[in-house]
């Protein structure tokens, strides 16, 4: 029996290792002999998110377009959550699957070319000369599908359930579907007008700055705070953990929210998502 099995406190500890060399993996630190506490990973990952909250947007796309015989697999997999062999067995079979069955193969092939479209949309990217650059571009976009995919499930990472330090995010999926069937009809709780204005701010990815001046704040001390105490307060009106989980929530439940035709009809959306919940 492993030592981790027997002693809830080392199974824990393990854990938190396992989750910041995962961080320190998604930082391009983890080969890199340095001490860095858990907290300051955290702050550092949220410096290279920059707030691009928008990236959440085509990972719903991907997780909606998900076929029908890999969410079996996932039902599979999770239900085998408390049995680590059970469970890992499930899941390196279907790690197989992606790479060596053909329908699986398309699949994991399709997110790879729409991954690449989404950065390669640029003339810049577009001559040989900048192949270099096009790359470079599509690893951090992975990169930060990958920090976004951490933000929402690492909460359900365990001594079974891990997060996987490779750049294919589709082998993250069945997470995010775990984590979304848990939490996408949890409460909501009402919003207030300026609460609406800084969910919309962070899908647009303003600094605290702009956020403010959408406020029609001026930039000083108290409205700085003002602002801190909102962002702080939100996962708790939405029942998760982080700012990431609140605009992924909000894309569940509405996924065209940012495709609003005017600022107040998005406004209005996102004030009434409790509405969703109790309807």
């Amino acid at each position: 029996m492993p030592i981790s099995t027997m002693c809830p406190n080392v199974q824990n500890f393990e854990t938190r290792l396992e989750k910041i060399y995962v961080m320190k993996w998604l930082l391009d630190l983890e080969d890199k002999d340095i001490e860095i506490t858990e907290p300051n990973l955290h702050k550092m990952l949220d410096l290279k998110l920059d707030r691009n909250f928008a990236g959440l947007i085509p990972l719903i796309s991907y997780l909606q377009k998900i076929p029908k015989f890999i969410l079996e697999d996932f039902f599979d997999i999770i239900s085998q959550k408390d049995n680590y062999n059970s469970y890992n067995e499930l899941y390196n079979n279907f790690k197989y699957k992606l790479i060596n069955k053909t329908n699986y193969k398309n699949f994991n092939y399709f997110i790879e070319k729409q991954i690449c479209r989404g950065v390669i949309f640029d003339n810049k990217y577009t001559s040989i000369e900048n192949l270099e650059a096009a790359n470079t571009a599509i690893f951090e976009q992975e990169r930060l599908l990958n920090i976004l995919i951490f933000n929402i499930v690492s909460e359900l990472c365990n001594d079974i359930i891990k997060f996987e330090c490779e750049r294919n995010i589709v082998i993250k999926f069945h997470l995010l579907d775990y984590w979304s069937k848990i939490n996408k009809f949890k409460p909501i709780e009402k919003l207030n007008d300026d609460e609406c204005k800084v969910i919309s701010s962070l899908f647009a990815g303003f600094d605290n700055e702009s956020i403010l001046e959408f406020l029609n704040l001026p930039p000083n001390d108290v409205n700085y705070n003002y602002l801190d105490k909102i962002l702080i307060s939100l996962p708790g009106k939405f029942h998760v953990n982080n700012l990431t989980q609140v605009i992924f929530r909000i894309l569940l439940l509405k996924p065209k929210v940012w495709q609003k035709s005017t600022v107040e009809n998005m406004l209005y959306e996102i004030k009434n998502l409790h509405q969703i919940i109790c309807d």
